[in-house]
């Protein structure tokens, strides 16, 4: 009976060398291993559905050519200046962020008086005022469904391409000034 346990270890002529290791099912000998290739077009083969997002690390794998330009304009940068892009750009996600959310405050709130206005005319047997409410009340929960909508989209967006690279290569800086230059991966 064939061994079932996944195979982790790269040895031999792939030491050293950064691959994937798919799940695999290890028959005897136990040295059979399946690698597969991590360039973009691989990867989508093997699971269609996943977007691939261009990297630093995995650069020579996933990048267009804009965004290895990207990168090498990044790299040149002076660490002062990536840091402050970085701050304006983080501001700008930030500031995005607070708008929607505050936006989602306000209509929540305009929902809340209006059912508590449409609640004291209920109690109070105010026709009038319940005729009144009714359609203002409505017309606040579509506001507030819109903006809970936009506020879904805005928090499930991924971060700026340019923040993450700008972020990576000042990991990267990071390393390099702590540990030496062959610890920052620098290709």
């Amino acid at each position: 009976m064939p061994r079932t346990d996944v195979g982790v270890t790269a040895r031999g002529a792939y030491a050293g060398v950064r691959v994937l290791l798919l799940p695999c099912v290890k028959t005897e000998p136990a040295s059979t291993f399946t690698f597969a290739p991590l360039d973009a077009e691989s990867l989508t083969t093997f699971a269609p559905a996943v977007k691939i997002r261009c990297s630093v690390e995995f650069q020579q794998w996933w990048c267009s050519d804009e965004e290895l330009a990207l990168i090498t304009s990044y790299r040149a940068m002076a660490p002062y200046d990536l840091i402050e892009h970085m701050t304006e750009m983080t501001a700008a996600v930030e500031e995005e962020d607070d708008r929607v959310v505050a936006r989602v405050a306000a209509t929540d709130s305009r929902v809340e008086v209006l059912q508590q206005v449409l609640e004291k005319a209920l109690v109070g047997d105010d026709a009038e005022q319940m005729q009144a409410a009714r359609p203002l009340l409505a017309a606040a929960q579509q506001a507030a469904s819109a903006a809970d909508a936009q506020y879904d989209v805005v928090i499930m967006q991924e971060e700026p391409l340019t923040l993450t690279l700008m972020e990576e290569i000042a990991d990267e800086l990071d390393l390099a000034e702590e540990f030496g230059e062959e610890y920052a991966d620098v290709e």
